[in-house]
């Protein structure tokens, strides 16, 4: 079964939670505490958000499946924190968490991790395909004048001997002088 939330989509629901809880938990007006730890778990949820390769990314290091990974691995972390902190006594700082908690948990469990950003395949090349783009490769190789793709002096390009295989014969003596 496909799973209604792209990357594109998740990627937009992560930056509005990052800005819910930045700015939410001051509206509310929760205690310094929970600003902070909110304020903390909002921006390793943005910074995440802004290096994975999705459409909204501001640089796209970290795969959106990492991304996925990242965010069920760090479940530990978000019940963790508020709960060594004190900060769900504050009856508003718990209904913020558990907000945050259920909107995280449902996004998660409601995004399609196989999915490929915009502008990518998400299916792995056929191995034909993997073949002509290899021979396409090749002879694109082929076609550059001087050197070739291991650095060595193409003597066919220069008008030097045409075989390959003659031309190393003639210089294997050469090396180590």
């Amino acid at each position: 079964m496909r799973k209604p939330i792209t990357p594109a989509l998740h990627g937009a629901l992560d930056y509005v939670l990052f800005a819910l809880m930045l700015t939410g938990p001051g509206l509310l007006g929760l205690s310094r505490r929970a600003r902070v730890v909110f304020a903390a778990l909002g921006a390793a949820q943005g910074g995440l958000n802004a290096l994975t390769d999705q459409p909204f990314a501001i640089r796209r290091l970290i795969a959106f499946r990492t991304h996925g990974t990242v965010e069920r691995n760090s479940l530990p972390v978000f019940v963790g924190l508020p709960l060594l902190t004190g900060i769900l006594r504050e009856r508003r700082a718990r209904a913020v968490f558990l907000a945050a908690g259920a909107a995280v948990a449902t996004v998660y469990t409601l995004t399609d991790w196989d999915a490929a950003p915009s502008g990518h395949s998400a299916a792995p090349a056929s191995p034909a395909r993997t073949s002509r783009l290899r021979e396409e490769a090749r002879a694109h190789i082929a076609q550059l004048p001087g050197e070739t793709a291991l650095g060595r002096r193409d003597p066919a390009a220069e008008g030097g001997t045409e075989d390959p295989r003659r031309y190393a014969a003639e210089h294997e003596g050469r090396r180590g002088r």
